[in-house]
């Protein structure tokens, strides 16, 4: 009994501690017990293609997350952070490749290379600019992304690619806690993907990730391990 009072009282202290100093550290973090596991959270949103039909699907080839723009949180200052988006893509990856085993899943490196093999690289800023003017929720590319898509598959002898951009902000921002509505520093991470079938021309499910929390790996293994989990889910829609 005093064992268990005396953790109650630490868990108080600790509180107690951050709202006098401002500490960001999730409160929740102090009272979950050492034997429960991460809880993935879903994606914010998923989308996917009636047409999407994973029997066509033998190999996917992994872009390098797109740093994306704009606001995604009030307060907060938006930068670029190449460290998360390799972790995100790189827990992807691998998620991936466990959850999807019937795939052959080629690196993000791997694409790399074979742009600058095949001197595709005004091709992979046209995707990048393309995908970036919509947010991520385009229903179409241009002609020279499409060409683009279709020589690099060809290339890599891919039936699919998996492209996205991220976003990260920080800064000051009211959070409820389990003391009530509190100022304190956040970080939000962003992540938008789309998976490709390149002889359609077409997207067959796409999905969104946002979380906010402050440690970088953290987050990123969630995303990698929500995605991965989620991929070929979500409300039917035609895109």
């Amino acid at each position: 009994m005093t064992n268990r009072y005396g953790k109650y009282i630490a868990v108080i202290t600790v509180a107690l501690s951050m709202v006098l100093t401002g500490c960001n550290m999730n409160l929740n973090d102090l009272i979950k017990p050492d034997n429960q596991s991460e809880k993935i959270l879903a994606p914010t949103s998923a989308d996917v293609s009636p047409n999407m039909d994973f029997n066509k699907v033998r190999s996917v080839a992994l872009f390098p997350l797109f740093p994306g723009s704009g606001v995604i949180g009030e307060g907060l200052q938006s930068y670029e952070d190449p460290k998360f988006a390799g972790s995100v893509v790189q827990a992807l990856s691998a998620e991936l490749t466990t959850k999807q085993s019937q795939w052959k899943i080629r690196s993000p490196g791997d694409v790399l290379n074979a742009i600058n093999k095949k001197s595709l690289g005004r091709g992979y800023k046209n995707l990048q600019a393309d995908y970036n003017t919509s947010s991520g929720q385009l229903t179409a590319f241009t002609a020279q992304t499409q060409r683009f898509l279709k020589s690099l598959a060809s290339a890599m002898k891919v039936d699919a690619f998996i492209f996205g951009n991220y976003q990260v902000a920080s800064g000051s921002a009211r959070v409820k806690t389990l003391l009530g509505v509190m100022k304190q520093n956040v970080t939000r991470s962003k992540v938008n993907v789309a998976l490709y079938y390149v002889k359609n021309k077409a997207i067959w499910w796409r999905a969104t990730s946002d979380i906010q929390g402050t440690s970088s790996g953290a987050v990123a293994s969630n995303i990698a391990k929500s995605l991965a989990s989620h991929v070929g889910k979500g409300t039917l829609r035609q895109l």
